[in-house]
């Protein structure tokens, strides 16, 4: 039985430039990263009529943040990008290369929502961690 699931060694993580068409910057140091949780949360349309049940409807679909865990490397190229844009609330766009035999890419904009230069524990590396909120849909092209 053969599977297309991919292995986390070879994925990439990069931010736009801003460019037409976009070119992207590998996130360098990243150690892991979870998230980009799809969800579709319903809402209650129930009114003074609804007597019998509690009435729903589907609302509309969130994307969850996307955290990256990092070895500690606060004045390298993309953990200073990181800051500025956190200073600057830019709005970027993000690519994640999967290193399945199609390359599967998810791309999305978003925002870095909060970003932890250094944390460790005797006997690891220094790491860090940063967190991205999702503005809009993501895009998955196999």
């Amino acid at each position: 039985m053969s599977t297309a699931a991919s292995k986390v060694q070879g994925v990439t993580i990069g931010y736009g430039a801003g460019t037409t068409p976009e070119s992207y910057t590998n996130i360098g140091e990243i150690q892991g990263f979870s998230g980009l949780e799809f969800s579709k949360p319903t809402v209650d349309v129930s009114d003074l009529d609804s007597t019998v049940a509690r009435k729903i409807s589907s609302g509309l679909k969130a994307v969850g943040p996307l955290t990256i865990d990092l070895l500690a490397a606060p004045s390298g190229t993309a953990q200073t990008a990181i800051r500025t844009d956190m200073d600057a609330a830019t709005l970027r766009a993000f690519k994640i290369t999967l290193s399945d035999s199609g390359n599967t890419t998810l791309t999305f904009n978003g925002y870095y929502a909060s970003y932890t230069p250094c944390e460790g524990r005797k006997g690891e590396a220094a790491g860090g961690r940063v967190v991205i909120d999702v503005d809009g849909d993501v895009t998955v092209t196999a």
